[in-house]
């Protein structure tokens, strides 16, 4: 089933959450929100450096894409899913592709409930 655009451009599927929250706790929440930041921000300096082969460039972004659909970052999953097509028909890294997936990050950051750990 294809999502309406407008819900793409949620940065956080608040559905999605719930169920998260309900399943985890409020502590596992916060534990997996603060692992999913840092992981990301982690993630996308190794891509913004540019020193990654391309097969190693199209498993971050996979992971990424992955890693955002559990943390319920909808518009993030959802960048980093146009970014993977676009790199596996033979396209390139775009200067704005990261500034894009850290907006997006930034984004569901701030549409969160709670706060991760350590924020």
């Amino acid at each position: 089933m294809m999502m309406s655009q407008k819900a793409v451009a949620q940065p956080l599927n608040e559905q999605c959450f719930a169920v998260l929250s309900r399943d985890i706790g409020e502590d596992g929440v916060r534990s997996l929100t603060a692992l999913f930041v840092r992981e990301t921000k982690a993630r996308l300096s190794r891509i913004a450096a540019r020193e990654i082969e391309a097969t190693t460039l199209s498993r971050e972004i996979h992971t990424l894409k992955g890693a955002a659909g559990v943390a319920c970052a909808q518009y993030l999953s959802w960048r980093a899913g146009r970014l993977e097509a676009r790199l596996a028909r033979g396209g390139a890294l775009r200067p704005s592709d990261i500034a894009d997936l850290s907006s997006a990050l930034d984004a569901w950051a701030d549409a969160l409930p709670v706060r991760p750990e350590g924020a």
